[in-house]
């Protein structure tokens, strides 16, 4: 009868356990990403404004257009300021995920090492146990094929 790991249980958890930080941490990822496309847009909308009023202030125009400008360059600077906050948490969030997936990796390398000394103890008992039986079985057929002398 072939024995099983008796902390089966706890591998199989600690398997699941990290399947599920990785998904998670996939999704922080992903998180941290889209932020970063979100600032670089907002970063290349800032710049385009910018040109345009470098352009349009060459030609000439009025106060108020001028006005406008700036009030929607600072409005686009304080998006921006907005964006990169929201991609430093999205990184801070990425690398504490990245650390509870880290622990669980490590869990789950300890019951694999426990698990895989467990197989090699039972490869060794059952080593062991066929060694014996075959040494019986030889024994008795050594002493079977013996000329009897009477």
């Amino acid at each position: 009868m072939a024995q099983t790991f008796p902390l089966q249980v706890l591998f199989d958890l600690a398997s699941s356990k990290l399947e599920e930080e990785a998904r998670a941490l996939l999704e922080m990822k992903a998180q941290w990403q889209q932020a970063e496309s979100k600032l670089r847009q907002l970063q290349g909308y800032e710049e385009e404004y910018r040109n345009r009023l470098h352009h349009s202030a060459k030609g000439g125009f009025s106060v108020s257009l001028l006005r406008d400008y700036q009030v929607f360059l600072a409005k686009l600077a304080a998006a921006v300021q907005q964006q990169e906050n929201e991609v430093e948490r999205n990184k801070q969030r990425w690398h504490e995920q990245y650390s509870v997936w880290q622990a669980a990796d490590r869990q789950l390398q300890a019951y694999t090492v426990l698990q895989n000394r467990f197989r090699h103890q039972l490869n060794v008992k059952e080593n062991r146990l066929e060694q014996k039986e075959l040494d019986e079985w030889a024994r008795k057929f050594f002493h079977q094929n013996q000329p009897k002398d009477h």
